[in-house]
């Protein structure tokens, strides 16, 4: 958005000033939570231009703070609606402690990048993912079918 435009939205009182989340400013942005290492990215990757009709998309931008974030905020995995598959041909006493990366660029040399995931005969997965009849395009579980586990 031009200056002027931005300018009227403030001073009309249509956000509640420079620094509104809603807006593509620095502060803005900050309010939201971006990482000035993510904007200066994004500002080193465009460029400097003469043009003015130039349009840059959004995209780009949440690419660079994508790309901040797989380096600095760990990931875990989630279940939110949980359904219990009991593997049969396991052990029930089993208990193998797997390696799971905290970021996806994380190398295996590190071992503060890594965590410890407990995988026992009782699993939890996404109830989304299981289906009672199986199709041809369907990838998640189904009575008879075998699956991988990530």
């Amino acid at each position: 958005m031009s200056k002027r435009k931005l300018n009227r939205l403030v001073t009309e009182k249509w956000v509640d000033g420079w620094d509104d989340p809603r807006l593509l400013t620095l502060a803005g942005l900050r309010r939201r939570g971006v990482s000035s290492t993510a904007i200066n990215t994004f500002i080193c990757g465009m460029g400097i231009t003469r043009s003015d009709n130039s349009l840059i998309r959004i995209e780009r931008l949440e690419y660079h703070i994508r790309e901040e974030l797989n380096k600095v905020a760990p990931q875990t995995l989630v279940v939110l609606h949980p359904l219990k598959v009991v593997i049969t041909n396991l052990d029930s006493g089993t208990i193998m402690n797997l390696d799971a990366k905290m970021w996806p660029d994380a190398t295996d040399d590190d071992a503060s990048a890594h965590y410890k995931v407990p995988f026992t005969r009782t699993v939890y997965i996404e109830q989304s993912d299981f289906r009672l009849k199986d199709s041809k395009d369907y990838y998640g579980l189904a009575p008879g079918k075998s699956v991988m586990l990530r």
